[in-house]
């Protein structure tokens, strides 16, 4: 009896996993110190529903997220921007995160613990979505010459 429940459970657990989607925004080159860069993809294939924002924390400590726009609306609360650390993950061995046959699968703990929740609008397929971000000033000789600014929109 035991084993029938616990089958169920992970049908259950794939189920909910497979219809995890993403979108990636690169800036692709060097964002100098106090620049600003604006990255816009859109949806492919369907709807994107995005519930939550993650950008790496090698580069989390150097930018700020100015506004995130789901067509021409802003999905940020006020007219302030918000440091990229509240949305800094760390991806590491214990994260359940695999593609397979171009789908990404996420356990629910990874889930659970990536990046800053952030739900947003739904972006139509013929809406673009729109991440501006911002270097910040620095006299860190690292940063001279900028960074690649990174960010992973998660959603369904």
């Amino acid at each position: 009896m035991r084993k029938i429940e616990n089958t169920a459970k992970k049908r259950e657990t794939v189920k909910k996993i497979k219809n995890t989607e993403f979108m990636h925004f690169s800036s692709d080159v060097a964002v100098p110190p106090g620049q600003e860069v604006m990255i816009t993809r859109r949806p492919q294939v369907r709807d994107f529903y995005g519930d939550r924002i993650a950008v790496p924390d090698t580069i989390a400590r150097w930018f700020e997220i100015v506004d995130v726009k789901v067509g021409n609306r802003s999905q940020m609360p006020d007219a302030s921007s918000i440091s990229a650390e509240l949305c800094g993950v760390r991806l590491d061995k214990r994260a359940r995160l695999s593609v397979r046959k171009g789908e990404l699968r996420v356990s629910r703990a990874a889930r659970a613990a990536f990046g800053l929740v952030f739900p947003m609008e739904p972006c139509r397929m013929n809406f673009d979505l729109v991440i501006t971000a911002r270097m910040k000033d620095t006299t860190d000789p690292a940063c001279e010459a900028g960074k690649v600014f990174e960010l992973i929109i998660l959603g369904r």
